[in-house]
């Protein structure tokens, strides 16, 4: 396909292990490829990069790696910027849509589609579909956010949807999720530092997030993954809670067996209120659908 003149940014820390399919997908594709390298990166990432681009840059390391983004933006020549994850690949029905776009652009910025390889399958729910990202855009109309992680940039002009799909090869293994999510909870946490919390929090939260994953997200349509996925995402608003708690030095608290007992009732009777709401929504029939209207609000 023939190169159209935009650049295509990326950061990469230790990405040895997906960053070429990432390059290959784009090196007959994009003008320019701008490659950041994290600092703390150890493994072969930027040998690897040197065989599809010369404009590779060391960039100092930051737990929010938000902020670094828009340096490797910046070292780009290009007024329109693809950006794109080291574990990312744009394919044949994307790259035809975009080139679509630059030849007659309607908007300064495009949000794009994109699926979620999970545990070696693809998520449809749990959250996780169809993720909407910031990725093609000027150069000038997109800058992202200094403060939080996974934050949505700060955008400046009209903003349009693509059609075709992004593939994320995303956690590969239980490991690299646990890995990501030490990582991802600490910036979370230290970011949040100053939020008081309560003791419910610590039933609460992970609670809720599990039954809005697994139940109102219809995690459970993605099988035995959206369970799983559920369950640990539901552990990672643990952790986040946790660690704010460890900044404030751990402090000392009475907990009553009453208080847990409530809050985990009241995690039950969501739980039962949403199950009969997706009888509701699923159900075909009339009569049917009254009687689960009748039976939550009994259990409610």
């Amino acid at each position: 396909m023939q190169e159209n003149n935009l650049t295509v940014c990326i950061l990469a820390l230790n990405a040895e292990k997906q960053i070429e399919n990432t390059l290959k997908s784009v090196q007959n594709f994009a003008q320019e490829i701008v490659v950041g390298i994290d600092s703390l990166t150890t493994d072969e990432t930027s040998t690897i990069c040197q065989k599809y681009t010369d404009k590779i840059f060391s960039i100092k390391h930051q737990d929010n790696f938000d902020v670094t983004k828009n340096e490797v933006i910046a070292k780009a020549q290009n007024d329109w910027i693809l950006w794109l994850d080291a574990d990312e690949i744009l394919d044949n029905s994307l790259q035809e849509e975009i080139v679509k776009i630059l030849q007659n652009p309607q908007a300064d910025i495009y949000k794009i589609p994109r699926k979620n390889f999970i545990f070696s399958k693809w998520i449809t729910h749990t959250g996780w579909y169809p993720d909407y990202q910031i990725r093609l855009f000027k150069k000038e109309s997109v800058k992202f956010n200094k403060q939080f992680l996974h934050q949505d940039p700060e955008i400046k002009g009209k903003v349009a949807t693509l059609e075709n799909h992004l593939i994320h090869e995303n956690y590969s293994s239980i490991s690299h999720f646990i890995q990501k999510l030490d990582q991802y909870t600490n910036t979370t946490a230290y970011n949040q530092k100053d939020k008081k919390l309560k003791k419910t929090d610590f039933i609460n939260v992970p609670i809720n997030e599990f039954i809005k994953r697994f139940l109102a997200l219809e995690g459970f349509k993605d099988g035995l993954h959206g369970l799983i996925l559920s369950i640990l995402q539901a552990f990672y608003e643990f952790i986040v809670i946790v660690k704010i708690w460890e900044t404030q030095k751990c402090r000392q608290e009475t907990i009553e067996p009453k208080l847990i007992k409530e809050n985990l009732q009241q995690g039950l009777k969501d739980f039962n209120w949403w199950i009969l709401e997706n009888k509701i929504q699923d159900s075909q029939n009339t009569l049917q659908k009254i009687s689960y209207k009748i039976q939550r609000k009994i259990k409610s």
